[in-house]
Protein backbone atom coordinates (compact mmCIF):
# COMPACT_ATOMS: atom_id res chain seq x y z
CA UNK A 1 0.00 0.00 0.00
CA UNK A 2 2.60 2.29 0.78
CA UNK A 3 4.48 1.57 -2.68
CA UNK A 4 1.43 2.77 -4.40
CA UNK A 5 1.03 6.41 -2.22
CA UNK A 6 4.66 6.96 -2.99
CA UNK A 7 3.46 6.31 -6.75
CA UNK A 8 0.77 8.39 -6.88
CA UNK A 9 2.56 11.31 -5.11
CA UNK A 10 5.27 11.47 -7.50
CA UNK A 11 2.80 11.12 -10.53
CA UNK A 12 0.88 14.60 -9.04
CA UNK A 13 4.55 16.17 -8.65
CA UNK A 14 4.97 15.54 -12.23
CA UNK A 15 1.47 17.25 -13.16
CA UNK A 16 1.74 20.07 -11.24
CA UNK A 17 5.10 20.44 -12.60
CA UNK A 18 4.32 20.51 -16.12
CA UNK A 19 0.99 22.83 -15.16
CA UNK A 20 3.47 25.35 -13.93
CA UNK A 21 5.64 24.95 -17.37
CA UNK A 22 2.52 25.42 -19.22
CA UNK A 23 1.38 28.17 -17.68
CA UNK A 24 4.78 30.25 -17.81
CA UNK A 25 4.96 29.06 -21.39
CA UNK A 26 1.39 31.15 -22.08
CA UNK A 27 2.24 34.21 -21.06
CA UNK A 28 4.23 36.21 -23.73
CA UNK A 29 5.46 39.91 -24.77
CA UNK A 30 6.73 40.76 -28.22
CA UNK A 31 8.95 43.75 -28.67
CA UNK A 32 9.38 45.31 -32.50
CA UNK A 33 11.81 47.56 -33.77
CA UNK A 34 10.29 49.12 -36.75
CA UNK A 35 12.07 51.59 -38.95
CA UNK A 36 12.73 53.33 -42.11
CA UNK A 37 16.34 54.47 -43.58
CA UNK A 38 16.91 57.32 -46.16
CA UNK A 39 20.50 57.14 -47.82
CA UNK A 40 20.47 60.99 -48.78
CA UNK A 41 22.03 61.46 -52.58
CA UNK A 42 25.45 62.69 -52.63
CA UNK A 43 27.49 63.46 -55.57
CA UNK A 44 31.68 63.18 -55.68
CA UNK A 45 32.54 65.40 -58.83
CA UNK A 46 36.15 66.77 -58.91
CA UNK A 47 37.70 68.09 -61.78
CA UNK A 48 39.71 70.74 -64.16
CA UNK A 49 38.61 73.19 -65.84
CA UNK A 50 39.49 76.29 -68.06
CA UNK A 51 43.08 75.86 -68.86
CA UNK A 52 44.18 79.74 -69.54
CA UNK A 53 47.77 79.95 -71.22
CA UNK A 54 49.87 83.49 -69.44
CA UNK A 55 51.21 86.41 -72.14
CA UNK A 56 54.59 85.64 -72.65
CA UNK A 57 54.29 81.87 -72.87
CA UNK A 58 56.42 80.02 -75.81
CA UNK A 59 53.11 79.11 -77.76
CA UNK A 60 49.11 80.51 -76.64
CA UNK A 61 47.67 76.72 -77.15
CA UNK A 62 46.10 75.35 -74.35
CA UNK A 63 46.05 72.02 -72.56
CA UNK A 64 44.05 69.64 -73.55
CA UNK A 65 41.31 67.46 -71.22
CA UNK A 66 40.39 64.06 -71.01
CA UNK A 67 39.40 61.30 -69.11
CA UNK A 68 35.98 62.85 -67.67
CA UNK A 69 38.58 66.07 -67.36
CA UNK A 70 40.76 64.52 -64.20
CA UNK A 71 43.86 64.58 -66.57
CA UNK A 72 44.89 67.96 -68.75
CA UNK A 73 48.18 67.36 -71.31
CA UNK A 74 50.44 69.56 -72.39
CA UNK A 75 53.14 69.36 -75.43
CA UNK A 76 55.27 72.79 -75.49
CA UNK A 77 58.89 72.95 -77.16
CA UNK A 78 61.55 75.08 -75.53
CA UNK A 79 63.96 76.66 -77.69
CA UNK A 80 66.54 78.69 -76.17
CA UNK A 81 67.42 79.56 -72.42
CA UNK A 82 64.77 81.94 -70.75
CA UNK A 83 61.60 79.96 -72.80
CA UNK A 84 58.38 79.23 -71.10
CA UNK A 85 55.49 77.74 -71.39
CA UNK A 86 52.35 79.10 -68.45
CA UNK A 87 49.12 78.51 -67.45
CA UNK A 88 46.19 78.48 -65.11
CA UNK A 89 44.12 75.81 -64.69
CA UNK A 90 40.90 75.90 -62.30
CA UNK A 91 40.71 72.71 -59.52
CA UNK A 92 36.45 72.38 -59.53
CA UNK A 93 33.97 70.72 -56.53
CA UNK A 94 31.02 70.23 -58.47
CA UNK A 95 29.91 67.74 -55.70
CA UNK A 96 28.19 68.08 -52.81
CA UNK A 97 30.68 66.36 -50.74
CA UNK A 98 34.30 68.78 -49.45
CA UNK A 99 37.04 67.21 -50.93
CA UNK A 100 40.82 67.08 -49.31
CA UNK A 101 43.90 66.53 -50.41
CA UNK A 102 45.14 63.46 -48.93
CA UNK A 103 48.66 63.00 -47.42
CA UNK A 104 50.90 62.42 -49.54
CA UNK A 105 48.98 63.20 -52.04
CA UNK A 106 50.45 65.63 -54.67
CA UNK A 107 52.87 63.67 -56.84
CA UNK A 108 55.69 66.40 -59.20
CA UNK A 109 58.39 65.10 -60.81
CA UNK A 110 60.26 65.05 -64.21
CA UNK A 111 60.72 62.07 -65.91
CA UNK A 112 63.69 61.77 -68.52
CA UNK A 113 63.35 59.68 -72.30
CA UNK A 114 63.83 56.41 -70.51
CA UNK A 115 60.67 57.02 -67.93
CA UNK A 116 63.53 57.52 -65.23
CA UNK A 117 62.58 59.82 -62.51
CA UNK A 118 65.52 63.34 -62.84
CA UNK A 119 66.32 66.68 -61.74
CA UNK A 120 67.30 68.32 -64.26
CA UNK A 121 69.27 71.74 -63.59
CA UNK A 122 68.62 73.57 -67.35
CA UNK A 123 64.54 73.21 -66.15
CA UNK A 124 62.31 74.53 -64.00
CA UNK A 125 59.05 73.06 -63.17
CA UNK A 126 56.57 74.27 -60.98
CA UNK A 127 52.80 73.47 -60.00
CA UNK A 128 51.82 76.46 -57.28
CA UNK A 129 48.53 78.04 -56.18
CA UNK A 130 47.58 81.50 -58.31
CA UNK A 131 48.14 84.05 -56.24
CA UNK A 132 50.56 86.64 -55.42
CA UNK A 133 53.08 84.56 -53.68
CA UNK A 134 52.89 81.61 -55.47
CA UNK A 135 52.32 80.11 -52.51
CA UNK A 136 52.90 76.05 -52.30
CA UNK A 137 49.88 73.47 -52.36
CA UNK A 138 48.91 71.74 -49.14
CA UNK A 139 48.51 68.38 -48.12
CA UNK A 140 44.90 68.29 -45.99
CA UNK A 141 43.38 71.82 -47.79
CA UNK A 142 39.94 71.40 -48.41
CA UNK A 143 38.16 72.42 -51.97
CA UNK A 144 34.81 73.05 -50.08
CA UNK A 145 31.66 71.22 -52.00
CA UNK A 146 29.67 73.57 -54.15
CA UNK A 147 27.40 75.96 -52.79
CA UNK A 148 23.74 75.89 -54.01
CA UNK A 149 24.30 75.27 -57.21
CA UNK A 150 27.50 76.78 -57.69
CA UNK A 151 30.40 74.99 -58.53
CA UNK A 152 33.62 75.92 -55.56
CA UNK A 153 36.73 76.49 -57.50
CA UNK A 154 40.68 77.27 -56.79
CA UNK A 155 43.39 78.12 -59.54
CA UNK A 156 46.77 76.64 -59.72
CA UNK A 157 49.45 77.79 -61.78
CA UNK A 158 51.90 75.26 -63.53
CA UNK A 159 55.28 77.02 -65.23
CA UNK A 160 57.74 75.08 -67.24
CA UNK A 161 60.84 77.27 -67.85
CA UNK A 162 64.35 76.47 -69.98
CA UNK A 163 66.59 78.52 -67.06
CA UNK A 164 68.47 81.48 -67.91
CA UNK A 165 70.50 82.38 -64.30
CA UNK A 166 73.37 81.99 -62.72
CA UNK A 167 72.83 78.45 -61.57
CA UNK A 168 73.32 77.66 -64.84
CA UNK A 169 76.23 76.53 -66.86
CA UNK A 170 77.34 76.24 -70.27
CA UNK A 171 78.45 72.61 -69.25
CA UNK A 172 74.55 72.10 -68.61
CA UNK A 173 73.72 72.45 -72.00
CA UNK A 174 73.73 69.85 -74.28
CA UNK A 175 73.74 69.83 -78.23
CA UNK A 176 71.07 66.91 -78.18
CA UNK A 177 67.30 67.88 -77.82
CA UNK A 178 66.01 66.88 -74.76
CA UNK A 179 62.33 65.27 -73.63
CA UNK A 180 61.25 65.54 -70.38
CA UNK A 181 58.44 64.23 -69.17
CA UNK A 182 56.20 66.14 -66.75
CA UNK A 183 54.09 64.73 -64.21
CA UNK A 184 52.04 66.30 -61.50
CA UNK A 185 49.09 65.04 -59.70
CA UNK A 186 47.27 65.70 -56.69
CA UNK A 187 44.65 63.37 -54.57
CA UNK A 188 41.43 65.11 -53.63
CA UNK A 189 39.50 62.75 -51.25
CA UNK A 190 36.58 62.93 -49.13
CA UNK A 191 36.99 65.78 -46.45
CA UNK A 192 35.92 65.09 -43.42
CA UNK A 193 31.92 66.38 -42.52
CA UNK A 194 31.63 69.73 -39.81
CA UNK A 195 29.90 67.84 -37.35
CA UNK A 196 33.74 65.75 -37.00
CA UNK A 197 35.84 68.86 -37.36
CA UNK A 198 34.26 70.42 -34.63
CA UNK A 199 36.21 68.14 -32.49
CA UNK A 200 39.11 70.75 -33.15
CA UNK A 201 37.34 73.80 -32.25
CA UNK A 202 37.87 74.21 -28.17
CA UNK A 203 37.29 76.69 -25.72
CA UNK A 204 39.97 78.37 -24.18
CA UNK A 205 37.45 80.82 -22.03
CA UNK A 206 34.09 79.97 -21.67
CA UNK A 207 32.14 82.46 -19.46
CA UNK A 208 29.13 80.34 -19.05
CA UNK A 209 28.78 76.42 -19.13
CA UNK A 210 26.23 75.47 -22.13
CA UNK A 211 26.26 79.29 -23.20
CA UNK A 212 28.08 81.35 -25.76
CA UNK A 213 28.65 84.90 -24.47
CA UNK A 214 30.35 87.87 -26.14
CA UNK A 215 34.17 87.56 -25.04
CA UNK A 216 34.72 83.52 -25.04
CA UNK A 217 37.42 82.52 -26.58
CA UNK A 218 37.73 79.54 -28.91
CA UNK A 219 40.24 77.79 -30.48
CA UNK A 220 40.93 76.36 -33.64
CA UNK A 221 43.41 73.86 -34.44
CA UNK A 222 46.28 74.50 -31.96
CA UNK A 223 47.44 78.00 -32.43
CA UNK A 224 44.21 79.75 -33.62
CA UNK A 225 42.16 82.12 -31.00
CA UNK A 226 39.27 83.84 -31.54
CA UNK A 227 36.95 86.18 -29.24
CA UNK A 228 33.09 85.82 -29.57
CA UNK A 229 32.35 89.22 -30.84
CA UNK A 230 28.17 88.53 -31.37
CA UNK A 231 26.28 85.71 -31.55
CA UNK A 232 22.89 84.21 -32.00
CA UNK A 233 20.58 81.41 -32.65
CA UNK A 234 21.95 81.01 -36.25
CA UNK A 235 25.33 82.03 -36.35
CA UNK A 236 28.00 83.59 -34.31
CA UNK A 237 31.20 86.26 -35.20
CA UNK A 238 34.13 85.54 -34.02
CA UNK A 239 37.25 88.13 -34.36
CA UNK A 240 41.10 87.00 -34.54
CA UNK A 241 42.70 87.47 -31.24
CA UNK A 242 46.24 88.77 -33.54
CA UNK A 243 46.89 89.97 -36.78
CA UNK A 244 48.02 87.72 -39.57
CA UNK A 245 51.47 87.53 -40.34
CA UNK A 246 51.42 89.02 -43.72
CA UNK A 247 52.56 91.85 -45.82
CA UNK A 248 55.40 94.07 -45.16
CA UNK A 249 58.61 94.89 -42.73
CA UNK A 250 58.40 98.64 -41.59
CA UNK A 251 60.75 101.21 -39.81
CA UNK A 252 59.95 104.65 -39.46
CA UNK A 253 56.87 104.35 -41.99
CA UNK A 254 59.05 103.28 -44.35
CA UNK A 255 58.25 99.97 -46.00
CA UNK A 256 61.91 98.20 -45.97
CA UNK A 257 61.06 94.45 -47.10
CA UNK A 258 58.35 91.76 -47.27
CA UNK A 259 57.72 88.95 -44.80
CA UNK A 260 58.73 85.36 -47.08
CA UNK A 261 55.87 83.39 -47.56
CA UNK A 262 58.52 80.50 -46.10
CA UNK A 263 58.69 82.25 -42.97
CA UNK A 264 57.20 79.97 -39.51
CA UNK A 265 53.32 81.13 -39.18
CA UNK A 266 53.18 82.66 -42.66
CA UNK A 267 49.43 83.62 -43.20
CA UNK A 268 48.34 82.48 -39.54
CA UNK A 269 47.85 85.04 -36.72
CA UNK A 270 51.14 86.18 -34.64
CA UNK A 271 51.55 88.32 -31.59
CA UNK A 272 53.95 89.79 -33.55
CA UNK A 273 52.32 90.95 -36.29
CA UNK A 274 52.10 94.76 -36.81
CA UNK A 275 53.08 95.51 -33.33
CA UNK A 276 54.13 99.08 -32.90
CA UNK A 277 57.73 98.45 -31.38
CA UNK A 278 60.54 101.04 -31.49
CA UNK A 279 58.71 102.57 -34.49
CA UNK A 280 59.08 99.58 -36.49
CA UNK A 281 55.93 97.46 -37.61
CA UNK A 282 55.70 93.87 -38.65
CA UNK A 283 52.67 92.64 -41.30
CA UNK A 284 51.58 95.98 -42.87
CA UNK A 285 49.68 96.41 -46.18
CA UNK A 286 47.28 98.62 -47.90
CA UNK A 287 43.72 98.10 -48.37
CA UNK A 288 43.52 98.21 -52.03
CA UNK A 289 45.18 99.70 -55.14
CA UNK A 290 42.17 101.69 -55.97
CA UNK A 291 38.95 103.12 -54.45
CA UNK A 292 36.79 100.87 -56.57
CA UNK A 293 33.36 101.84 -54.61
CA UNK A 294 33.45 105.23 -56.11
CA UNK A 295 32.96 106.41 -59.61
CA UNK A 296 34.16 109.68 -58.96
CA UNK A 297 30.28 110.57 -58.41
CA UNK A 298 29.36 108.76 -55.27
CA UNK A 299 29.23 105.65 -53.98
CA UNK A 300 28.59 102.91 -56.50
CA UNK A 301 26.46 99.53 -56.42
CA UNK A 302 26.67 97.20 -54.03
CA UNK A 303 28.85 99.69 -51.91
CA UNK A 304 25.60 102.10 -51.12
CA UNK A 305 23.14 99.31 -50.03
CA UNK A 306 20.84 99.99 -46.83
CA UNK A 307 21.18 103.39 -47.01
CA UNK A 308 25.32 103.69 -46.48
CA UNK A 309 26.68 107.19 -46.93
CA UNK A 310 30.17 109.00 -46.44
CA UNK A 311 28.32 110.97 -43.81
CA UNK A 312 26.40 108.83 -41.26
CA UNK A 313 25.84 105.74 -40.07
CA UNK A 314 26.29 103.25 -41.44
CA UNK A 315 29.58 103.91 -43.26
CA UNK A 316 29.86 101.59 -46.40
CA UNK A 317 31.14 98.27 -45.97
CA UNK A 318 33.66 98.22 -49.40
CA UNK A 319 35.26 94.86 -48.03
CA UNK A 320 35.50 92.29 -51.19
CA UNK A 321 38.34 90.80 -53.94
CA UNK A 322 38.77 94.06 -55.09
CA UNK A 323 40.73 94.73 -51.59
CA UNK A 324 44.64 93.62 -51.90
CA UNK A 325 43.65 91.95 -48.13
CA UNK A 326 41.31 89.41 -49.89
CA UNK A 327 43.31 87.12 -51.01
CA UNK A 328 45.17 86.66 -47.59
CA UNK A 329 41.42 85.79 -45.78
CA UNK A 330 39.18 84.17 -48.54
CA UNK A 331 41.79 83.50 -51.49
CA UNK A 332 42.41 79.92 -52.47
CA UNK A 333 45.49 79.71 -49.85
CA UNK A 334 44.17 82.18 -47.64
CA UNK A 335 43.23 81.88 -43.97
CA UNK A 336 40.07 80.86 -43.97
CA UNK A 337 40.92 78.35 -46.07
CA UNK A 338 43.92 77.45 -43.83
CA UNK A 339 41.76 77.14 -40.72
CA UNK A 340 39.31 74.13 -42.86
CA UNK A 341 42.81 72.47 -43.08
CA UNK A 342 42.93 72.42 -39.36
CA UNK A 343 39.31 71.21 -38.45
CA UNK A 344 37.20 74.37 -38.93
CA UNK A 345 33.81 73.39 -40.50
CA UNK A 346 33.63 74.15 -44.08
CA UNK A 347 30.90 76.56 -43.73
CA UNK A 348 32.93 79.60 -42.31
CA UNK A 349 33.25 82.45 -43.74
CA UNK A 350 35.87 85.14 -43.46
CA UNK A 351 36.33 88.90 -43.78
CA UNK A 352 37.04 92.09 -41.82
CA UNK A 353 35.39 94.19 -38.98
CA UNK A 354 32.79 97.01 -39.95
CA UNK A 355 32.83 99.57 -38.41
CA UNK A 356 30.11 99.61 -36.23
CA UNK A 357 30.93 96.12 -35.11
CA UNK A 358 34.18 97.37 -33.67
CA UNK A 359 32.54 100.17 -32.25
CA UNK A 360 30.16 98.25 -30.80
CA UNK A 361 32.85 95.77 -29.46
CA UNK A 362 35.06 98.15 -27.43
CA UNK A 363 33.32 97.17 -24.01
CA UNK A 364 34.64 93.27 -24.51
CA UNK A 365 37.63 93.02 -22.50
CA UNK A 366 40.25 89.88 -22.18
CA UNK A 367 42.07 90.43 -18.90
CA UNK A 368 40.98 94.30 -18.85
CA UNK A 369 42.08 95.03 -21.82
CA UNK A 370 39.54 95.89 -24.44
CA UNK A 371 39.56 93.23 -27.20
CA UNK A 372 39.79 96.06 -30.29
CA UNK A 373 42.03 98.69 -28.57
CA UNK A 374 44.55 96.00 -27.02
CA UNK A 375 47.01 99.02 -27.25
CA UNK A 376 49.77 96.89 -29.65
CA UNK A 377 48.00 96.13 -33.16
CA UNK A 378 46.81 98.65 -35.89
CA UNK A 379 44.51 96.92 -38.40
CA UNK A 380 42.06 97.52 -41.33
CA UNK A 381 38.91 97.84 -40.73
CA UNK A 382 36.44 96.83 -43.72
CA UNK A 383 34.51 100.27 -43.99
CA UNK A 384 35.18 103.59 -45.84
CA UNK A 385 34.81 107.03 -44.72
CA UNK A 386 34.98 108.66 -47.95
CA UNK A 387 36.04 108.27 -51.45
CA UNK A 388 39.57 108.32 -50.43
CA UNK A 389 39.96 106.79 -47.00
CA UNK A 390 38.89 103.61 -44.84
CA UNK A 391 38.67 103.13 -41.15
CA UNK A 392 41.76 101.38 -39.42
CA UNK A 393 42.87 100.47 -35.31
CA UNK A 394 45.43 102.09 -34.40
CA UNK A 395 47.39 100.77 -31.89
CA UNK A 396 49.49 103.31 -30.90
CA UNK A 397 46.74 105.40 -28.77
CA UNK A 398 44.39 102.94 -29.43
CA UNK A 399 41.55 104.68 -31.36
CA UNK A 400 40.04 104.90 -34.49
CA UNK A 401 41.50 106.77 -37.22
CA UNK A 402 41.55 106.43 -41.23
CA UNK A 403 44.22 106.23 -43.53
CA UNK A 404 44.39 106.15 -47.69
CA UNK A 405 43.61 103.26 -49.45
CA UNK A 406 46.97 102.81 -50.47
CA UNK A 407 48.84 103.69 -47.65
CA UNK A 408 50.84 100.41 -46.72
CA UNK A 409 53.11 101.58 -43.63
CA UNK A 410 50.90 100.53 -40.29
CA UNK A 411 47.44 98.86 -41.44
CA UNK A 412 47.60 94.63 -40.79
CA UNK A 413 44.94 91.86 -41.56
CA UNK A 414 43.28 90.93 -38.43
CA UNK A 415 40.14 88.39 -39.69
CA UNK A 416 36.60 87.87 -38.90
CA UNK A 417 35.34 84.93 -39.05
CA UNK A 418 31.73 83.79 -38.86
CA UNK A 419 30.28 80.01 -38.28
CA UNK A 420 26.91 78.12 -37.69
CA UNK A 421 26.59 78.57 -34.09
CA UNK A 422 25.76 74.81 -33.62
CA UNK A 423 29.62 74.39 -34.27
CA UNK A 424 30.27 75.71 -30.92
CA UNK A 425 27.47 74.52 -28.68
Amino acid sequence: MRKNRRDNKAKYLLILLLLIAVGYAAIATTLKINGTSTIKSAKWDVYWENPQVLSGSVTNTAPTLSESDTKATFNVTLNEPGDYYEFTIDAVNNGSLDAKIDTNGIVQQVKNSSGEVVNPTILKYEVTNNDQEHTAIQEGHILAKKSGDNPTKETYRVRVEYRNDEGINPSDLDDNDLVFTIEFSVKYVQGPKASQQASSITYVTRQTEGQITPGDVIRIGDTENFYVISTNSEKTVLLAKYNLLVGNEVENLSVTGQIASNTPGYGLQSDTATAYVDGTFKGTIDFSQTNYWDDGNGLISPYNVNGASYDGNPFPYVYDSNSTIYEYINGQSGYVNRLKSMGAPSTITGRLLTYEEADAAQSIEDNGTSIIFDGRQSYWLGSAINSRSVWYVNSDDSNFHVNRYSYDNNGGVRPVIEMPTSELQ
